[in-house]
């Protein structure tokens, strides 16, 4: 069973992606204050629709994957973001991402998303691992990870291609209030 297409938070409406999202996904991945921590820097528009459709096909596919973020207030689309399932040091876990657009930044939305992503997850997939894959200096992201009650794991790569992954410890129940 995967986790229901579209869930209502108090001020959000994840949706799975369309290929209508492409304008709203092209101007958040491209932006390069949304990429200032990845270190291939920003991706090109063909690299961003291509990944669309896979998140389309995702879908399809596996009744799961990441979302478009809407405000409930005026159905604003803000941002991406959700589970997929993927693969990790030879485990099935799911790969909880997201990117908002600067304007919605520091409004608590990406804690909003995360706990719903995960309170779902806990519901309907329960068992499987949650992971948040972040760059060390990704203060945003290494905070809600830690508010949500993620748990520093390991560090991989290094330079600028070093990363952190945070773990959902399992049996976790409910996440936490954002």
């Amino acid at each position: 069973m995967g986790i229901p297409a579209r869930i209502s938070t108090e001020r959000l409406l994840l949706r799975p992606v369309e290929l209508t999202d492409e304008p709203a996904m092209l101007a958040v991945h491209t932006d390069p204050a949304t990429n200032r921590h990845r270190p291939e820097g920003t991706p090109h528009g063909g690299r961003v629709s291509s990944d669309l459709r896979k998140w389309v096909e995702q879908w399809a596919e596996y009744g799961i994957g990441y979302w478009a973020i809407e405000t409930r207030s005026d159905s604003e689309l803000i941002g991406f973001g959700g589970l997929r399932r993927a693969e990790w040091s030879g485990e099935s876990v799911l790969n909880l991402y997201y990117r908002l657009r600067p304007s919605a930044w520091n409004r608590g939305y990406a804690s909003e998303m995360v706990g719903a992503a995960v309170n779902h997850a806990n519901t309907h997939l329960a068992g499987t691992p949650v992971l948040i894959r972040t760059r060390p200096d990704n203060l945003a992201a290494r905070r809600v990870a830690e508010k949500l009650g993620f748990e520093f794991r390991s560090e991989h790569g290094h330079g600028r291609h070093r990363e952190w992954v945070y773990r959902l410890p399992t049996n976790k129940g409910p996440a936490r209030s954002a």
